[in-house]
């Protein structure tokens, strides 16, 4: 008697839709995602988001978290990033990695409201020829 074996491979879990970046401010930026397309999403426990500027270069990651946004915070006013989030499944499994988004923020409001109000002040010559 001879016996076959068919072997089945489960789906390896697939990687998640580049992240939403909502409008970034010029300290954090609000982040939006969900489960990959090949995935039971209930089998997701948490989503990790990974970032770091553009020009140089250490990963940094957000706590994990189970909700489908994110806020990044701590950045630096007026520089570049590049973003990519994860999945962990119930197996805490860490799924492959989402393509990167790139973002910029914005300058920071203070320092640029600063700048306006200088450039609005009256100067010396200004008052003595008056």
């Amino acid at each position: 008697m001879r016996i076959s074996y068919v072997l089945c491979s489960a789906d390896k879990p697939g990687k998640p839709n580049p992240p939403c970046v909502n409008p970034p401010y010029y300290t954090y930026v609000t982040v939006t995602y969900e489960a990959p397309a090949n995935v039971d999403s209930s089998k997701v426990i948490k989503y990790r988001v990974k970032y770091r500027k553009l020009e140089d270069g250490e990963w940094q990651a957000t706590p994990e978290t189970s909700n489908l946004t994110q806020t990044v915070s701590n950045l630096e006013a007026n520089s570049n990033y590049v973003l990519r989030v994860s999945a962990k499944y119930e197996d805490e499994q860490l799924g492959p990695e989402s393509d990167c988004v790139t973002f910029t923020t914005t300058e920071d409001v203070g320092k640029c409201c600063a700048c306006v109000l200088e450039t609005l002040k009256p100067q010396e010559n200004d008052i003595q020829e008056k």
